[in-house]
């Protein structure tokens, strides 16, 4: 029997992400007492690694590469916002910015 996978890409939001991926005190600060899931004890042995391969690690830079990617190879810009298509039934579905990836 085959099965059918999917792969929904959705833009994360680039301002928030950065600042959630390096645990910033600001970003800590925040994001309130009962939100607040960092063992403060264990942070000492926090690591990170950054890909080589990134010109630089700010994910905006990271971003504008990959619509500019998107834009040589397809020759459109790279759909961001949020669109309506209607179904077969007539409901009205809400498409995620960057179109999925559909297998099967």
């Amino acid at each position: 029997m085959a099965t059918k996978s999917s792969i929904h890409i959705k833009p994360c939001n680039i301002a928030s992400s950065e600042a959630h991926n390096r645990r910033t005190a600001e970003y800590m600060r925040n994001i309130g007492e009962s939100r607040i899931y960092v063992v403060p004890e264990l942070s000492t042995n926090n690591e990170q690694w950054i890909n080589p391969d990134f010109s630089t690690p700010e994910l905006r830079t990271h971003y504008d590469n990959i619509k500019q990617m998107v834009k040589e190879k397809t020759g459109r810009a790279m759909q961001e916002k949020e669109r309506e298509r209607k179904g077969k039934n007539g409901k009205i579905i809400k498409v995620a910015g960057c179109s999925p990836i559909r297998e099967g």
